[in-house]
């Protein structure tokens, strides 16, 4: 009876789902979100992933940030930039000074104080087929940058 109860226990274990990939996932509302920041103030900031949006996967999942100079307009790399820091956990630290040369980079040279941005997290899936990549939800940024530095 104990041996049948142990099969049983397997079969299940050994079943697989078939779970459809997330189109997106949630990054926590940044606590610098809710005034303006200057940048040269801080030396990095800190975003995070409120849920893991490939936890099921056995794959490693990097996570990156874009910062835009537009909210709704994602596909322009004219108004786009991908930061150069990643991660594989659910924090991602920024430099400061990764932001402000992104966005001075996205002006080509001066840039307005305050300048509102907008930022997304990314999370990338290493698949044996090719990479798999999603966007979170957009928050929005006041900033002074400095562009001297």
């Amino acid at each position: 009876m104990l041996a049948a109860l142990l099969i049983t226990g397997c079969d299940i274990d050994n079943e697989t789902t078939d779970e459809p990939l997330p189109l997106t996932f949630k990054m926590n509302t940044p606590p610098f979100a809710s005034s303006p920041l200057h940048l040269g103030e801080s030396t990095e900031l800190t975003f995070s992933v409120r849920t893991r949006p490939y936890a099921q996967s056995a794959a490693p999942t990097s996570y990156g940030l874009q910062v835009s100079l537009r909210q709704f307009d994602w596909d322009n790399a004219a108004v786009v930039a991908t930061l150069p820091e990643t991660t594989t956990g659910h924090l991602l630290s920024v430099a400061s000074r990764s932001i402000s040369q992104a966005v001075a980079s996205l002006f080509g040279g001066e840039v307005p104080v305050p300048v509102d941005v907008y930022v997304r997290m990314t999370a990338t899936l290493q698949t044996a087929d090719a990479p798999a990549t999603i966007y979170s939800n957009v928050e929005h940024l006041t900033l002074y940058i400095e562009t001297g530095k």
